[in-house]
């Protein structure tokens, strides 16, 4: 082995990285969740756990408002989604499952643009911080 030392504990770098930025990346990842079709029945749910983690830093309410606002729109977008795909998954009424599928596909639809504007919304903002 050529150069065994960087298999050494704390020889790789680590980025560290704040809540604002882990919120960009989810926020890539479930902009992308609107760009697959589902399955017949599939649906990936959207994630919230960078949202959350920045809601417990206080790193939300320390953003200009039309931002929080941008960003909180799009994660209640995103859970709507989530409790609809949730029901339907707890649902074995082939008359609501039809009904619940074409809503589904709707607020995913509807979510996409939200998603987006928060993501680059933020991204301006750190952006121009630096």
């Amino acid at each position: 082995m050529e150069h065994p030392e960087i298999f050494r504990t704390g020889s790789f770098a680590r980025a560290q990285v704040g809540p604002l930025q882990s919120l960009i990346d989810e926020l890539d990842f479930n902009e992308a969740i609107t760009s697959v079709a589902p399955g017949q029945d599939q649906f990936c749910l959207f994630k919230e756990g960078q949202f959350l983690e920045a809601v417990r830093a206080g790193s939300i309410s320390t953003l200009q408002d039309e931002l929080k606002r941008s960003i909180n729109l799009a994660y209640v977008q995103m859970a709507q989604v989530n409790q609809i795909v949730n029901t339907m998954a707890n649902s074995h009424n082939p008359n609501v499952l039809g009904e619940l599928y074409q809503m589904a596909i709707k607020k995913i639809a509807e979510a996409r643009p939200a998603i987006r504007k928060a993501r680059d919304e933020l991204l301006s903002v750190l952006r121009s911080e630096n």
